[in-house]
């Protein structure tokens, strides 16, 4: 039936019916998403003990409660009750995770993707809720331990490949890395992509559905540029926005935004052109000229004035080490100015940054120096004594981006 034709409890039941009859995975989990269920949500019975029923008598358990669960989320949902919306979906979900369990088949994980999906998004508003009464947020650690059962309901499944319940766990482990990164539970994603590591024998990581892989990447830069591992991150994001659906431009803006910095540091400058298709020019547009003019005074003025936005995507410590980059080029400036000397004075760097408006002491500048040295930005040593950085006699200033 088509869910467009859907106006009332009964059709659902029976859209239901057919798809179970059938074994159409997909047609259950587009039934019992939220935005499906919503739209009938004025046609269901005022009576609960009627709702129950009418589930109960056209479906078996566990799919009765099941419907009955998410019709009930949805009408909470309406009325802005979001905690009894979660307390109906969760036990939606809880009795589902139960049945599947005891299923030697993965035709109904598109329903369980469906009902751990909502479930995030419910628990993220109901923890509003809370918040707005004083009280403890914590309906997302509750989903998070319900979200887990059921990845180990997928992860230890012992069935034929083709019906092993491993196909699924990525969604959810997908999902889970979205819960961890919104409520800031970072450490609780690196056991997840070690477990998509362990699978590879199993379930290819190349096999999955390319959406599930850009999701999964997506993540995994962002774990990767936190810790300032930018290879990594570069290469990762990359393959997000190479394999993106070229029609998901905010999915896209997404990567860019995290794939950018990573870019400046590693020494490459998305064109004006690229920002603009993107609304992003106004963020990072006098990040990049700050880059390419090596000016410190216009980068601070930069994250100054986007620090918020900057924040709020997790990347403001991540161009501020943009510092180092501008640092490297001034000081590599200078050594060309002065070449073939090796042995350079620290004070010919301290002119060079009061040039750019900033007054540094010398030992404040022998610390930038450690610090580029340290980080194999420059190759060479500080002699304290004689004030003066010593630099390879080969390349002092190596590529960026090797």
């Amino acid at each position: 039936m088509d869910k467009m034709a859907m106006r009332n409890i009964p059709d659902f039941l029976n859209a239901i019916s057919n798809a179970l009859r059938q074994s159409d995975g997909q047609a259950m989990g587009a039934l019992h998403s939220r935005k499906n269920v919503a739209a009938m949500v004025s046609f269901v019975p005022r009576a609960e003990a009627q709702l129950d029923f009418l589930c109960s008598n056209k479906l078996q358990y566990p799919f009765d409660e099941v419907a009955a669960g998410v019709v009930r989320a949805s009408v909470a949902v309406q009325q802005s009750k979001f905690l009894d919306a979660y307390a109906s979906h969760l036990h939606a979900l809880t009795v589902f995770n139960k049945a599947f369990k005891e299923v030697e088949s993965n035709t109904l994980l598109p329903l369980l993707h469906a009902l751990v999906l909502d479930l995030r998004i419910l628990s993220i508003r109901a923890d509003g809720e809370l918040t707005k009464k004083g009280k403890k947020p914590d309906k997302v650690d509750d989903a998070g331990r319900v979200m887990m059962q059921c990845f180990s309901v997928c992860n230890n499944d012992r069935a034929p490949m083709e019906q092993n319940k491993k196909w699924g766990t990525i969604n959810i482990i997908n999902q889970l890395l979205r819960l961890y990164f919104q409520n800031n539970q970072l450490h609780m994603c690196k056991p997840l992509v070690r477990s998509v590591d362990m699978m590879q024998s199993v379930v290819p990581f190349e096999h999955l559905p390319i959406g599930s892989q850009v999701t999964f990447n997506y993540f995994c830069g962002r774990l990767a540029l936190l810790d300032d591992d930018y290879v990594k991150a570069e290469q990762l994001l990359e393959f997000c926005l190479k394999r993106c659906n070229t029609a998901a431009s905010n999915n896209r803006r997404r990567i860019l935004i995290n794939l950018i910095p990573v870019k400046l540091l590693r020494g490459r400058s998305p064109s004006l052109a690229l920002l603009t298709k993107y609304n992003l020019s106004n963020e990072f547009s006098a990040i990049v000229q700050a880059v390419q003019q090596a000016s410190l005074e216009m980068l601070t003025t930069a994250l100054e004035e986007h620090e918020d936005f900057f924040i709020d995507n997790s990347v403001y410590l991540v161009l501020e080490k943009l510092k180092n980059v501008i640092y490297r080029n001034i000081f590599k400036r200078v050594a060309a100015a002065v070449a073939p000397e090796t042995k350079l004075n620290l004070d010919w760097f301290q002119r060079a940054l009061q040039m750019q408006g900033s007054e540094l002491e010398l030992d404040e500048i022998e610390c930038v120096l450690a610090n580029l040295i340290h980080g194999g930005w420059i190759k060479g040593y500080i002699s304290h004594q004689h004030r003066k950085l010593v630099v390879s006699k080969g390349i002092a200033f190596p590529s960026l981006h090797k």
